[in-house]
């Protein structure tokens, strides 16, 4: 018991004076929030941070065991509730839409890079004192343009697309609550904000953000049910007459309803990670690893059969709708196929490349945490997009004259051959 404001006493878990602010804190903070402090944001970060865990073990109490003893009773398909059923789809339609979303994101990448380039290529063509200068002008205004668009949306609607995204999902997945992290906003966001940065030509890729967008899909997908079918949005769509059998329709999705809990959600978003990651490398096995080794800190036989299911779905629908994704959407080609024997020759060059890797980002890692500290805060809104920008300049001014000073691609002449190119051994 907790003496409240009046005197009386109350229970303290009846207040909820945890995760809740008070009605005046909350009108205070409206009140003071204007349309500058919205559009500019704020200095200081909010202070009513709170820290939730996810439930993972089922509450064993007279409610629980009235709904399994009600479960038992009732058989839907072949003496079976079909919830086993149910879950086989959930991770099935995670991995094909993974899938469908590392198709959308490698074409329009693949289709903005190739009409910007074409575009600079035009005017680096004509004849002109300036071409260069317009050239270049032109081709960092574009790439400024994608990333102020990225980070507005991060800034001002989801906020928790920020980054990669992979140290967070790990971290729901080892139990912290993470509000807002796997909602459909935030999936939007990671999506749209992953194409424009790798079309304006950051160096970054779509590893990692599959990764989030394949626990966003398996997130959502699982509380469709949830959001959708009960409010009556998603029957509309389809027409009066299954608007008029909304009862019949919400009483046979009940099944799901037993697979909401937070347990049951940390096996899709398990199977969601190793979708994503098997989509952007076209790994199965590397997919059902990243999610066992890396992501996931619970783990039995049947999260291993989800993960390797939805693994498979994303790489089969990849390779099937695209077909430069051989090998998933980070392709290693050239102008030659190389054999095992080549892959032994080139091992030297290569455990070199990889030291020099080593190096490189051990400096990154330690310039970040020195940068870190010059950093605006995250909700200085205009700040945060004025470094992006900021950023997207200076690697657009590198690779612009690195490429310009290099010359122009030519296509490999058929009457080379195989053997033609420079050989080390």
């Amino acid at each position: 018991m907790a003496r409240d404001e009046g005197g009386g006493n109350s229970p303290l878990l009846a207040r909820n004076v945890t995760f809740r602010a008070s009605a005046a804190s909350q009108q205070s903070q409206n009140s003071t929030e204007t349309l500058m402090t919205k559009v500019f944001g704020t200095k200081n970060a909010p202070n009513q941070r709170v820290s939730e865990s996810l439930d993972y073990e089922p509450v064993q109490n007279k409610i629980f065991y009235e709904r399994m003893k009600a479960a038992k009773k009732e058989r839907h398909l072949f003496g079976y509730t079909g919830h086993t059923l149910a879950k086989f789809i959930i991770t099935m339609v995670s991995g094909i839409l993974t899938g469908f979303f590392a198709v959308w994101m490698s074409n329009f990448v693949g289709t903005m890079f190739e009409w910007k380039n074409g575009f600079v290529q035009e005017l680096l063509d004509e004849d002109g004192e300036h071409r260069v200068f317009i050239a270049y002008l032109w081709h960092a205004a574009y790439s400024c343009l994608l990333v102020s668009f990225a980070v507005a949306l991060v800034q001002y609607w989801a906020p928790q697309a920020a980054g990669a995204g992979v140290t967070l999902v790990m971290a729901y997945l080892n139990g912290n609550h993470v509000p807002n992290l796997l909602r459909l906003r935030t999936l939007i966001t990671k999506f749209v904000g992953t194409c424009c940065s790798v079309s304006a030509g950051l160096p970054m890729g779509p590893e990692g953000p599959m990764v989030h967008i394949g626990a966003c899909l398996a997130s959502v997908i699982t509380y469709a049910e949830c959001t959708c079918i009960r409010s009556g949005r998603w029957l509309s769509c389809f027409g009066k007459r299954a608007k008029s059998r909304e009862a019949q329709i919400m009483e046979k999705m009940k099944v799901l309803d037993d697979i909401v809990s937070d347990s049951d959600h940390r096996e899709f978003v398990s199977a969601g990670t190793a979708a994503g990651i098997s989509a952007a490398f076209g790994a199965p096995i590397g997919g059902v690893l990243f999610a066992m080794e890396e992501a996931c800190s619970f783990w039995n036989r049947k999260t291993s059969w989800r993960c390797f299911l939805s693994a498979v779905c994303a790489t089969f629908t990849l390779q099937s709708l695209s077909k430069n994704a051989a090998h998933g959407m980070i392709s290693f080609t050239g102008v030659h196929n190389y054999e095992n024997r080549d892959w032994l020759m080139q091992l030297p060059f290569i455990l070199v490349n990889a030291g020099v890797a080593g190096l490189l980002g051990a400096a990154f890692n330690s310039m970040r945490m020195w940068l870190w500290k010059l950093r605006a805060s995250k909700t200085r809104h205009v700040l945060r997009i004025a470094e992006v920008i900021g950023l997207a300049l200076m690697c657009t001014t590198c690779g612009f004259f690195f490429a310009w000073s290099a010359g122009k691609c030519i296509p490999k002449n058929p009457e080379w051959g195989e053997e033609y190119g420079i050989k080390f051994l």
